[in-house]
């Protein structure tokens, strides 16, 4: 089935227990990566220079938990299992910008489809996503200074969310 772009967006108003739960994994993933001696790259923190990084943990948690709301299914809230998806086959990237892009790198699984969402808590906009395979075969933009390049996907690239849910989980129209 070839997804047809389409600007429809859904919004998510998350509980206040939502999130409750969700910043809780957010909290438990930067202790999980302190401890690990992770460091965000570069790209990262350029990109979220106003947020520190538990702001960052935990909106991304908040997202993951919209987006699965949206769709239907469990978040698990999975903890140190970064290659793994978000949700379903989805995972979920979000920004604070109203304007952002949604950023594939080179160690991001082609298999997978990705999401962008703009978060602005309680209320998550699932703007749309796209398969790690299409986004790579865009041109990379932005190398850092250590040389490493992103692609930028713009929103206007981006496939509708609905159809995506929908695809994933076996319920489109042939």
């Amino acid at each position: 089935m070839r997804l047809e772009r389409d600007r429809s967006m859904i919004t998510i108003s998350l509980t206040k227990s939502e999130v409750l739960m969700a910043s809780h994994v957010g909290i438990m993933r930067r202790i999980d990566s302190l401890f690990k001696n992770y460091n965000d790259t570069v790209l990262d923190r350029k990109l979220h220079a106003n947020n520190s990084e538990w702001a960052f943990d935990i909106d991304g948690a908040c997202a993951e938990l919209a987006v699965a709301k949206a769709m239907g299914v469990h978040w698990s809230g999975h903890i140190g299992s970064f290659k793994e998806p978000d949700v379903s086959e989805i995972h979920v990237r979000s920004t604070s910008r109203k304007n952002g892009h949604l950023i594939i790198r080179d160690n991001d699984p082609e298999k997978y489809t990705y999401m962008l969402v703009i978060t602005e808590c309680p209320n998550y906009i699932i703007v749309g996503g796209i398969s790690g395979k299409k986004a790579k075969s865009l041109p990379k933009k932005d190398a850092d200074e250590n040389g490493a390049g992103a692609w930028w996907i713009g929103q206007e690239s981006l496939h509708d969310p609905q159809m995506i849910f929908n695809y994933i989980k076996g319920n489109f129209e042939k």
